[in-house]
């Protein structure tokens, strides 16, 4: 399980304290890489509409490194 989050204030920050709940013991990153590595049978994206973010590329990023069926 993990997070990929844009902002700089949230990178390392639990998951559970960024929704407003207590703390699961998740770390988000801003490293694509190391979200990439965490083996996960889905991904949900929320932040299409980021303004001056590429949030578009990094969604295509993500669903190209799934898996092919």
């Amino acid at each position: 399980m993990g997070a990929f989050v844009f902002s700089e204030s949230k990178d390392g920050q639990d998951v559970g304290t960024l929704a407003g709940i207590d703390s699961i013991g998740v770390a988000a990153t801003r490293n694509i890489k190391n979200f990439q590595a965490i083996d996960c049978d889905a991904v949900v994206h929320f932040a299409l509409d980021a303004l001056n973010i590429y949030t578009l590329r990094i969604f295509v990023t993500l669903l190209e490194a799934g898996e092919t069926w």
